[in-house]
């Protein structure tokens, strides 16, 4: 009784762990099809439900459309590789059961026999967006995607239960650092430019807002209407750069609703300056 309740235990405890790199599969999943250029398979990646068994080391995807599964399933060298890395069995299948397809870690080992080429692959950085460790739904995937349609914009991605940063772009690097960009792109240190970006998602808006500019703010996105792209604000705020000077932006805000129900702020500036000091505006 008492190994069976230790094991019990043990299982419990292995669960969140596993629903953890179920979910981390997920994610590279969606951000490896992004890099390869398959947007339609990324969209219906994002949108599977993993489904994880941590006894056998199990993870299903479940598509609630068989032409979602099929998307996601001609990419079966690339499921292959990361089965293997993540040492897992995967089976893909709609809500109904049909389609299934099996996929374990050692058909890697059969496609390295057979002498095909199993696929070299990355998780891949996004240079172009910093992307917090968050849950990937169709709507965030959609913004993503006009993110990368548009890697000129300045724009960002705030939720709001956290108030933190979730998605920067990389051309928001010079608002974001402020007078230290200059100085670090002109010494060549652009490693220590795109980590600084990458930290911004990990802050909050309190952590760069001046507290009157915070209270405008929220005073003026209160009447935005979800998912609707025609109810915007723009919006002048004043706060700190990351080297510490006071800057003033002004961004057009909307706001959006996930599959989730998380809400989501989604910025673009359209500009900014260094200010002397802060002052009301």
């Amino acid at each position: 009784m008492l190994i069976n309740a230790a094991l019990h235990q043990l299982n419990e405890a292995l669960a969140p762990s596993f629903n953890d790199q179920a979910r981390r599969f997920l994610r590279q999943l969606v951000l490896i099809l992004i890099q390869k250029g398959d947007f339609d398979a990324a969209i219906a990646a994002s949108e599977a439900k993993p489904i994880a068994n941590p006894q056998s080391k199990l993870l299903e995807l479940v598509f609630s459309e068989p032409s979602q599964l099929i998307k996601v399933r001609r990419h079966t060298d690339l499921l292959i590789v990361l089965a293997e890395r993540e040492t897992v069995s995967i089976f893909l299948k709609t809500d109904s059961g049909s389609g299934m397809t099996h996929i374990s870690p050692n058909q890697a080992e059969i496609m390295r026999r057979n002498g095909m080429n199993s696929p070299v692959i990355a998780v891949p950085s996004l240079e172009c967006i910093q992307v917090a460790e968050m849950a990937l739904t169709p709507t965030l995937m959609r913004v993503m995607l006009d993110f990368f349609e548009h890697p000129e914009m300045r724009c960002g991605v705030v939720e709001l239960g956290s108030q933190r940063q979730v998605m920067i772009t990389a051309s928001s690097a010079e608002m974001i650092l402020g007078q230290d960009y200059r100085r670090l792109r002109d010494a060549g240190k652009d490693h220590i430019i795109k980590e600084r970006v990458g930290a911004a998602t990990r802050l909050r808006r309190e952590d760069y807002f001046y507290d009157y500019s915070l209270e405008q703010f929220e005073r003026m996105t209160r009447e935005l209407t979800p998912n609707d792209p025609s109810s915007t604000r723009e919006i002048t705020i004043q706060g700190e750069a990351r080297s510490g000077e006071p800057y003033q932006w002004t961004h057009r805000y909307r706001l959006i609703q996930d599959e989730s129900g998380r809400l989501y702020h989604v910025g673009q500036n359209l500009g900014f300056e260094p200010i002397r000091e802060p002052i009301a505006v």
